[in-house]
């Protein structure tokens, strides 16, 4: 194999196909996460009465202003893995700070939202790992190069 070939082989360009091959397992992917996602609210309809499920669904509400944030984490860290080692101890004290206020809150805020106050604690409980976890999926180690990702 010459020099020419070797830089060939490397440097392979991006072609159409490739990137509408890429794209399409990623819609599948989204496709299916919304079909489970239906799935899941269907039986949840069916089995909990009308004030179960409002209580389920307000509590994924909680969730998910707890966990998107800290989801972006994941995006931030793979662009600039050195800044993961830094943010994990701000991630953590910042998730106990929030799961200290939820937990000493709990009360009040099952009152005022009409949840039971085990689901303010358990949401109390995700803050402080949700930032940590985030960082963690960034980490180089936790995926493999995909072969489709242009090199």
């Amino acid at each position: 194999m010459t020099a020419t070939n070797t830089a060939t082989a490397v440097a392979r360009p991006i072609t159409a196909r490739r990137t509408v091959a890429h794209q399409s397992v990623v819609v599948g992917a989204q496709v299916a996460a919304g079909i489970g996602n239906l799935a899941f609210a269907i039986v949840a309809v069916r089995l909990l009465p009308a004030g179960g499920y409002a209580q389920l669904a307000a509590f994924l509400a909680a969730y998910l202003l707890i966990n998107t944030p800290a989801a972006s984490l994941t995006a931030g860290a793979s662009l600039r893995p050195d800044l993961a080692a830094r943010m994990r101890p701000i991630a953590l004290r910042g998730g106990i700070g929030i799961g200290v206020v939820l937990a000493a809150t709990a009360p009040w805020l099952a009152h005022f939202a009409r949840l039971p106050v085990a689901l303010i604690v358990l949401l109390a409980i995700d803050a402080p790992v949700a930032g940590v976890l985030a960082l963690a999926r960034s980490a180089p180690g936790v995926r493999t190069r995909s072969r489709w990702r242009p090199r």
